[in-house]
């Protein structure tokens, strides 16, 4: 099983979005965790990486058990809403986003766009301005 981390920043009724090069949906920015790292520093990692922003604040959002399209092995992720999302509205250039992502949006939840995992959009769409912790295991 692989673990991963995800980031819900949310500002202005609307919420960033990536994606990732050789997809062909969006998802929240994020990835695998490294060995002996923690959820948090995962997470501020892979932001750093791919939008060159730094997070601050970080809440556990969503805990979710799911197959993404194409993938053998089952993914573990935790979502994570995100204290400082007014720091992602300008968006640096990371290490690793030439390599990783093909682009960065933001989206009200309710614009018509391939989101993954699915759950997600659902949940958004209904309580945009609402936040719980969810588990679809």
């Amino acid at each position: 099983m692989k673990i991963a981390v995800r980031a819900l920043i949310q500002y202005a009724e609307k919420i960033l979005l990536v994606k990732h090069i050789n997809r062909d949906f969006y998802s929240l920015p994020g990835g695998k965790i490294n060995e002996g790292e923690s959820l948090i520093t995962a997470l501020r990692r892979e932001l750093k990486e791919e939008l060159g922003v730094e997070s601050r604040g970080e809440r556990m959002a969503y805990v979710h058990e799911f197959l993404y399209p194409g993938a053998t092995e089952t993914s573990l992720e935790f979502f994570f809403s995100i204290g400082n999302p007014e720091a992602f509205l300008t968006l640096q250039k990371g290490t690793h986003t030439d390599e990783e992502i093909h682009e960065a949006i933001w989206v009200k939840p309710t614009d018509d766009l391939a989101l993954k995992p699915e759950f997600l959009k659902k949940n958004l769409e209904n309580r945009p301005d609402t936040i719980e912790f969810v588990s679809r295991m």
